[in-house]
């Protein structure tokens, strides 16, 4: 079984560090490469970089995850020389290693990330303001809709998403 330690495209110096995930079986993953990853207690998508790759990890296994997907064909994007140049510069300059990565990340390829808005769980009791009531039909069925759509469907309502409790994700 093989691991990769990947360091996950966040800018929060909280996580700045590298998380050991499983290469499942007919993946192949090499040093360098990006990857897609579940991240946090809700498994979001996220975008990370293979920094190394292991046989052992300290992680047990029920709380390892599995890499979801290798980008760029498996071609990867750093090579060892610009991991390690990546490496001085968050030494040298003070800022996470992503950051670096991004820095020098050749132009073009980064994953575009989107906002969406989540709605709460609501009980029977709860009240709501004519606003929350508006942004909520807006979601319909859905658990979650992208933040450029409530503008869009909301004819300018996306503001009251803070006051109705809707939470950027």
């Amino acid at each position: 079984m093989m691991y990769a330690k990947v360091i996950v495209g966040l800018n929060q110096p909280e996580m700045d560090k590298l998380f050991d995930y499983r290469i499942p079986e007919g993946m192949t993953a090499e040093i360098g490469v990006r990857v897609i990853v579940p991240f946090g207690s809700r498994n979001k998508k996220a975008e990370g970089y293979v920094i190394s790759l292991s046989e052992k990890t300290e992680v047990s296994a029920d709380k390892l995850k599995e890499l979801l997907e290798v980008l760029d064909e498996g071609r990867p994007t750093f090579t060892p020389a610009l991991l390690d140049l990546a490496e001085w510069m968050k030494e040298r300059y003070f800022c996470t290693l992503n950051q670096c990565l991004q820095a020098i990340m050749p132009p073009g390829i980064r994953t575009k990330s989107s906002w969406t808005v989540s709605r709460k769980s609501l009980d029977a009791e709860t009240k709501l303001t004519p606003k929350e009531t508006a942004l909520l039909a807006l979601f319909g069925e859905r658990r979650e809709i992208p933040l450029p759509d409530i503008s869009a469907e909301g004819r300018g309502k996306g503001a009251a998403c803070a006051e109705a409790g809707a939470a950027p994700q």
